[in-house]
């Protein structure tokens, strides 16, 4: 099913779509409450249970509508099951004393030393995306196309981004009074992230920045709590840059001549398409078993190719490795001219279903429960200690990206070992020139 056919099936029955998705999202938020560092305004809630939500509204409504069948169903059913059962048991599991030993790896207690040498490894790698690709928000491809060849670079700046939203954003936490001061830190920190968010071109990116600002004071200081006034602020800016992403992407379609009022409707339109497009796996896949019909890459080339880059395995296999994805494999099936980078990423039931099969599929979502929560149980270590605090909050949210794309594990493991080895680096240069 095409997105053209999908769209169509799905305005017709939007409000049965709103209320399963709200349903869902309830019964999702209330089993796994315990990995929402931050509650509602989270990035697991985002990742897993926004998403997850609103994606099995889509297989329910095409169901109950006859285009997917019982054995399809039964089986994404009992993944879906499966993982947030594995996610709700493995939440409540005691990893001591081995996550303490693993914790140990991130505590650093020269905050300054630390503070600097990330914001040098962020303005290196900043000039050099800058110089290299630009700005990705006004791309009129997509972010994915735009960054090709610099995953790399890419990659380790995001962790930078990340590391250094979180730092500061605990730094200007701690001073409990606010003053003028606070609130023009705060002002710029918004300004940085704006900045960041433009050169990344994802329409979610400014919100996953918030999220690092909140979350990393969360782990620093478990007591805190956001206030109300302020998720309605943080949703409001959210919403306003993602149209404003929307609008530069999709600028080319839009007259500019007409009423603002229109442009507005246009581009809330395309908002709505994209949250329905969650569950773009699952229109293009699951109806007529599309998903069995695919060819993917074999699992080292899926999981080592974002470690070692995606053109430069492209050119050590003799192929176009990205057009073998299970999310791109699916979208060919429906438009077979779509070869630039991007498309539906390949969440967790079709990656181990697809890799592992039915019974290795469902030890996998398993363990990978087991890897996610052992991660989240990093967090109560940090409290009150800046570093270590920043550090979790940047794994816990790159590991997070593994629920909507799992081949991305051990890469992720590797570049944020990378950057930890590029941040030493640089302290230890300081730590030279400072006693010399």
């Amino acid at each position: 099913m095409g997105y053209e056919e999908f769209f169509q099936i799905s305005y017709s029955y939007f409000d049965y779509f709103i209320y399963i998705s709200i349903f869902l999202f309830i019964i999702l938020y209330t089993l796994t409450k315990k990995l929402s560092i931050n509650g509602l305004i989270d990035p697991f809630t985002y990742n897993y249970t926004f998403t997850y939500a609103t994606s099995y509204s889509v297989i329910i409504i095409l169901y109950s509508l006859g285009y997917i069948t019982h054995y399809t169903f039964f089986i994404f059913f009992t993944y879906g099951l499966l993982f947030v059962l594995s996610l709700k048991i493995f939440s409540i599991t005691s990893y001591y004393p081995f996550n303490k030993k693993i914790f140990s790896f991130f505590i650093y207690k020269k905050t300054k030393i630390f503070t600097f040498s990330l914001l040098t490894l962020y303005i290196i790698l900043m000039a050099l995306t800058i110089y290299l690709k630009g700005f990705s928000i006004f791309t009129e491809t997509n972010r994915y196309e735009d960054n090709r060849g610099f995953g790399p670079i890419v990659r380790i700046l995001e962790l930078s981004n990340l590391a250094l939203i979180s730092i500061i954003s605990i730094n200007l936490y701690q001073h409990s009074v606010l003053t003028w001061k606070k609130l023009i830190g705060y002002f710029f920190l918004l300004i940085f992230m704006l900045f960041n968010a433009m050169i990344s071109g994802a329409k979610a990116d400014l919100l996953f920045f918030i999220f690092s600002a909140l979350v990393s004071i969360k782990v620093y200081d478990p007591t805190f709590k956001l206030p109300k006034k302020f998720i309605v602020i943080i949703f409001l800016l959210a919403l306003s840059f993602a149209m404003v992403a929307l609008y530069f992407n999709f600028s080319k379609s839009i007259d500019d001549d007409i009423p603002i009022f229109e442009i507005f409707d246009i581009l809330f339109r395309r908002l709505t398409d994209r949250i329905l497009s969650n569950g773009d796996m699952y229109y293009m896949g699951l109806p007529n078993d599309i998903y069995l019909n695919i060819t993917t890459n074999n699992i080292f080339i899926t999981t080592f190719s974002p470690v070692l880059s995606y053109s430069l395995m492209s050119s050590l296999a003799g192929y176009d490795v990205s057009q073998l994805e299970i999310g791109k494999q699916l979208l060919l099936a429906h438009y077979s001219g779509r070869t630039i980078a991007g498309g539906p990423t390949d969440h967790i039931d079709f990656f181990a279903l697809l890799y592992f099969g039915v019974i290795g599929g469902a030890v996998f979502i398993i363990l990978f429960s087991a890897l996610l929560c052992f991660i989240n149980s990093l967090v109560k270590y940090a409290s009150y200690s800046i570093v270590p605090s920043t550090l979790i909050t940047v794994f816990w949210m790159k590991s997070l990206s593994w629920i909507l794309k799992p081949g991305l594990i051990i890469g992720s493991f590797v570049y944020f070992i990378l950057f930890l080895f590029l941040l030493k680096c640089i302290i230890t240069v300081i730590s030279i020139r400072s006693h010399s």
